[in-house]
């Protein structure tokens, strides 16, 4: 029963800020796909995104490694509170910048950029824990570089 109620409010919470971001900012019209199209080019931005990611990753791990491991401990104890909290978040933070990019362009530049940063802290704790899980069943210790690498991967 009570996994029914955390599933129709996390439903709620996401229908409700799809709406609400799709009435208060109306998205990009998507350009038609150019004809000279190179799937190269998109394979290696994926390619450099993915690196950059990881380096950001070791970054955070290197800066903060307490708190790192705090938060990693955190996901693997309650995942569905951490997920709920998160998303709950990303919803008021939405709104706010929503809110903001009309009217303060910068200060809503800014926002976002704030919650790219949250987001990213809380990526790095679910591909610590999931790096974590995999280097544990097959039997090695890990460490904390190796068990964000294999996790972001």
């Amino acid at each position: 029963m009570k996994a029914v109620k955390v599933v129709s409010i996390l439903l709620l919470v996401l229908c409700t800020s799809l709406v609400l971001t799709e009435i208060v900012w109306a998205g990009p019209k998507i350009p038609p796909k150019p004809k000279n199209f190179d799937i190269g080019a998109y394979a290696g931005l994926t390619v450099l995104l993915w690196l950059l990611g990881l380096g950001v990753n070791w970054l955070l791990l290197g800066s903060f490694p307490n708190r790192t491991d705090r938060l990693t401990t955190l996901f693997e104890k309650s995942p569905w509170k951490s997920l709920i909290i998160g998303l709950v978040n990303l919803f008021v933070l939405t709104l706010i910048v929503t809110a903001t990019i009309e009217n303060a362009r910068p200060l809503g530049m800014v926002i976002s950029v704030i919650v790219l940063i949250l987001l990213f802290v809380g990526i790095h704790g679910r591909s610590r824990a999931l790096g974590r899980k995999i280097l544990r069943a097959s039997k090695h210790e890990p460490s904390a570089f190796a068990e964000v690498t294999v996790g972001w991967s």
